[in-house]
């Protein structure tokens, strides 16, 4: 199940090699997550860099029991509009991710953009 207590909206996922998934989409402001939906059993808070009703993107990994394990969030990553609305995530041959947003699409570690063209 995707439902959660945020305001996240989730744009796509993959799922990993350990049996869990990984989410990725864009949200506003801040969202908190309760314990009972967390790996380590401590809330979860999310808080937008801009803090504004300009998205930041967030990438969520879940484990196989669709609890999260971490989650991480990109802002300021498209300059040209601020709106870092992350579309979709890939996953490739050799284990690594890419995630596109807007305009660019972008490896996982580093959110370094690979690729101008679509």
């Amino acid at each position: 199940s995707f439902e959660d207590k945020g305001e996240i909206t989730y744009t796509d996922s993959v799922a990993t090699d350990d049996g869990g998934y990984i989410k990725i989409g864009y949200f506003s402001k801040t969202v908190t997550f309760d314990a009972d939906k967390t790996e380590n059993g401590e809330e979860l808070v999310l808080t937008s860099e801009q803090n504004t009703a300009v998205p930041d993107g967030v990438i969520i990994k879940f484990n196989s029991n669709n609890k999260i394990g971490w989650a991480k969030i990109y802002s300021g990553i498209d300059t040209a509009s601020n709106y870092d609305w992350l579309h979709s995530i890939t996953k490739l041959k050799d284990g690594s991710y890419l995630i596109e947003d807007d305009n660019d699409i972008y490896d996982f570690l580093g959110i370094n953009r690979v690729d101008d063209e679509k």
